[in-house]
């Protein structure tokens, strides 16, 4: 429709815009009384809560990529932030797309009900934003923006990852599309020009008590169906409870897609959409059953590892990337999409928190990113190398070194097994260990003598010692004690305890 056909929007005046609202010009701060030039050199970029939502330009289908380590550590966190903003019970934003006149009067009206409001100006924009962040609600404004609001329903239409956002469309003309064609075009709420702002915000708080009401329920990624980072946080603080009551390890990884933003821009929305959620259903069939699988924005997935150690943690990500990196997206009017992925793992620490766990796993990724894309990395690959997590096990009783066996094995650790001491010891100087333990009642050559022969060699000053006995006197764990060992554990002892005792050790090393 032409702009002669319009209604004619009234002169809109830079005195309504709030004072604490801030515009952006070609990336540059405007302030209030220099915004009412900027319409004639380009677009003006709405900044809400200290985040602009920018316009969508070639290669930036979600926000700019960052350009440095601090902003991509910033961005993999948000979702963390906003988690932890909804558990405090912060109210979701609403994204108000409409002329910045038809507009003026309708934010005082929604930000008077504690709702945090998200300025799109233009099509463009709303679809950058909703890109970014999903709202809790878009109310689009049709009065002198036809063409444009109805562009951006269309879209919002075709993006699964919109589906189930509630939409309400302003100034709809009577005539111009039957209600069930606007109701088709994924419209929830129908209202009139007339309406005065009260009634809007009060259609508006309906819909946004029915759908936040789901949301708490599902915790749930709309275009995906799986895991959203809410979720996935509150999954991670049952499952960290877990393994401190049961004393098992937990760890957790970050897997972005290599380049897609490129790729959805190239794309366009839609196919983009499509290959997200083909790659999700790839994961979700590749990692294990008991691993939980989430979007945590955009084309960065988390995973979480229950029971499971770094080095397990790292397998299964191998796997996965190897399978990611051999798959064929057929997209339809383009040739089949190659996608490679990065990723990084970390373990959660004793008495570390969950923020502290996914910035080590973000920094990871960040790292691996750096190192080209296509590979994994983990933060904890410096503190303790590969090759030095293993444990030389001496005892001859084989039911309990069986079971100690199986439960260091789960923790990500080798193990390297001897029956009698004479053989441990023999082995010990180039087995490249991180830790020994050692029964003291051994044929050939009992633990104690093992103990004060390895203290001896060189190689050995600095590897702790760990005996396990039945001998629990107190002239034994004294005599323990004075050859050199590191901890005395008496038999019956707890497999659990045993490996938290041996990676507090590991963890002082």
């Amino acid at each position: 429709m032409d702009n002669q056909d319009r209604s004619p929007a009234r002169a809109f005046s830079m005195a309504e815009v709030p004072r604490q609202s801030t515009f952006l010009h070609n990336g540059d701060p405007l302030r209030a009384s220099d915004a009412g030039s900027a319409h004639a050199v380009g677009p003006l970029f709405s900044v809400v809560g200290g985040r602009a939502i920018r316009p969508l330009v070639r290669g930036d289908s979600a926000g700019a990529e960052p350009n440095s380590d601090a902003e991509r550590m910033a961005r993999l966190l948000q979702p963390l932030r906003r988690a932890s903003a909804q558990a405090d019970a912060a109210p979701a934003p609403l994204l108000l797309a409409g002329t910045l006149a038809a507009t003026a009067s309708l934010r005082p009206v929604l930000e008077a009900a504690g709702r945090h409001i998200l300025l799109a100006h233009s099509a463009a924009v709303a679809e950058a934003a909703i890109a970014d962040e999903l709202p809790a609600l878009v109310l689009v404004d049709l009065r002198a923006f036809e063409e444009e609001g109805e562009q951006l329903l269309t879209a919002l239409h075709a993006r699964r990852s919109a589906s189930a956002l509630p939409v309400v469309a302003l100034g709809v003309e009577q005539g111009r599309l039957s209600t069930a064609e606007w109701f088709a075009r994924g419209v929830d709420s129908l209202l009139a020009a007339s309406e005065t702002p009260d009634t809007i915000a009060a259609a508006v708080a309906v819909l946004l008590r029915k759908s936040e009401h789901t949301a708490r329920r599902i915790r749930c990624d709309a275009l995906t169906q799986i895991p959203d980072a809410t979720g996935f946080c509150e999954s991670f603080e049952w499952a960290a409870s877990l393994a401190a009551r049961e004393r098992e390890p937990l760890s957790m990884a970050f897997v972005d897609l290599d380049g897609f933003r490129a790729v959805a821009d190239r794309l366009g929305y839609g196919a983009a959409d499509d290959v997200l959620r083909r790659v999700s259903a790839l994961f979700v069939r590749c990692f294990r059953n008991s691993d939980l699988v989430a979007r945590w924005q955009g084309d960065t997935f988390a995973v979480l590892f229950p029971s499971t150690a770094r080095s397990g943690a790292i397998s299964a990500v191998e796997k996965v990337l190897h399978v990611l990196r051999r798959e064929r997206f057929a997209v339809s009017g383009h040739s089949d999409l190659h996608l490679t992925g990065s990723a990084g793992v970390a373990q959660l620490h004793v008495h570390s928190s969950m923020e502290e766990t996914l910035s080590r796993a973000a920094v990871s990724l960040i790292a691996a990113k750096r190192n080209g894309g296509d590979c994994y990395h983990s933060e904890d690959d410096a503190a303790v190398p590969e090759a030095n997590r293993r444990i030389l096990l001496a005892d001859d009783d084989e039911l309990t070194s069986s079971i100690i066996r199986h439960r260091l094995e789960r923790a990500g650790f080798d193990v390297l097994y001897y029956r009698d001491g004479a053989s441990a010891l023999a082995a010990a100087p180039s087995s490249s260990v991180s830790l020994a333990i050692l029964n003291v009642k051994m044929p050939e050559m009992d633990g104690f003598e093992v103990l004060r022969r390895l203290r001896s060699v060189r190689s050995f000053r600095g590897v702790p010692i760990v005996m396990l006995t039945s001998l629990g006197g107190e002239k034994d764990i004294v005599r323990g004690f004075r050859l050199g060992a590191d901890d005395y554990v008496v038999k019956p002892f707890s497999p659990n305890e045993l490996v938290a005792r041996v990676q507090r050790l590991l963890e002082r090393v």
